[in-house]
């Protein structure tokens, strides 16, 4: 189960640089006037993958290396899990 909240982890933290390196991403994050803001970061995140259920999808591939151990059910747990510690290195 550790491997698999950490290979969730990994790969939020890994999507979360990305999408914190983007120019565009940076500009709404500092511009707070831009109209629909909070609709657009939200675009730019699933644009990314940084979302709970794309990242329960990366569980889902996981969850093949221990199929005969864990269950789906088991793997999103621990993926969500894993969301709110990757969540505090979000820029705000």
């Amino acid at each position: 189960m550790d491997q698999i909240y950490n290979g969730c982890l990994d790969v939020a933290l890994k999507r979360l640089h990305k999408l914190q390196m983007d120019p565009e991403y940076q500009d709404l994050v500092k511009d707070k006037t831009i109209k629909g803001r909070s609709k657009k970061i939200r675009q730019k995140q699933i644009e990314y993958g940084y979302t709970e259920y794309q990242l329960h999808e990366k569980a889902a591939e996981m969850k093949h290396h221990f199929s005969d151990i864990v269950g789906i059910d088991e793997c999103q747990k621990q993926a969500t899990k894993a969301r709110p510690c990757q969540a505090s290195f979000q820029i705000r």
